[in-house]
């Protein structure tokens, strides 16, 4: 499940860039069901973790590299992300786009950064960082408790012609997701989120069309994704799992570390 966001929520800070504002159509309402007769929110969510591959298979695995490309129609651009994730919660990820130019994102597991060619470097604190690290734990499937204080089926809804039940998660800082999975595989097939961005709270929705195993693991490589309005389509290209990392991938850059200097001169000076 954890997953599936970490790829969709690294490439849609790339579209909260491009599209500060549009109107949002929220997708169907849940068939209302008896409480009693739905399976919990954690019976779902450990559902998935065995639909996926089984909590034995995600513990074999320590890094994670993904390569996707990205088609956003509206705009007429496409372009390519790489996403370096390693445990527990270090991550770096490129975005090139024609045109636009090179878009960096990195976490060192305590400091966040981001880097393009609109707004320069900064460090991402708040809410933004908060759903950072949360996004791009590695793993984050297997301690999903620890994430969300909540996880409550909440009904029943067709997803591409099928049955999928509702999960609301809510997160320990209460931001709320509504998670789908499909009622016969478990595994996810939806999610709607809101995407916390330097122009405020984006709201996301991601369609997953198609999963393949990567080392033991079933992983999303199709999926459609609105952010405020703009669609793209995502399709993941390579996986690959426990490599050798270039050292030095996730520390700090250079202009990061100046920067952080300067925040903290000008918080001790008030």
């Amino acid at each position: 499940m954890q997953l599936t966001r970490k790829i969709i929520v690294a490439t849609s800070l790339l579209t909260g860039v491009l599209a500060p504002a549009a109107d949002f159509l929220l997708i169907g309402v849940a068939r209302a069901e008896d409480p009693a007769a739905l399976p919990t929110g954690k019976d779902l969510m450990e559902k998935f973790i065995a639909a996926t591959g089984g909590r034995a298979a995600y513990e074999k695995l320590t890094n994670r590299t993904v390569e996707t490309r990205f088609d956003i129609p509206k705009l007429d651009m496409s372009g390519n992300i790489t996403v370096i994730q390693a445990a527990p919660n270090k991550i770096y990820s490129k975005q090139e786009l024609p045109g636009f130019g090179v878009t960096e994102r990195g976490s060192d597991g305590e400091i966040v950064w981001d880097r393009n060619p609109a707004t320069g470097v900064r460090i991402i604190d708040g809410p933004e960082r908060d759903a950072v690290l949360r996004e791009l734990t590695f793993n984050s499937e297997l301690i999903w408790e620890s994430l969300y204080k909540s996880a409550e089926t909440v009904g029943i809804e067709d997803v591409g012609g099928k049955p999928a039940y509702k999960v609301k998660l809510v997160s320990n800082d209460n931001m709320v997701t509504h998670q789908y999975f499909d009622k016969e595989s478990g595994l996810l097939v939806r999610t709607e989120t809101t995407v916390p961005t330097q122009q405020g709270n984006l709201p996301m929705t991601a369609t997953v069309s198609e999963y393949k195993e990567f080392d033991g693991i079933k992983i999303p490589v199709a999926v459609n994704q609105e952010v405020a309005g703009i669609a793209m389509t995502l399709t993941i290209d390579k996986v690959q799992h426990n490599t050798q990392i270039p050292p030095g991938t996730f520390d700090l850059p250079d202009d990061v570390k100046k920067l952080k200097e300067r925040e903290a001169e000008k918080a001790r000076q008030k």
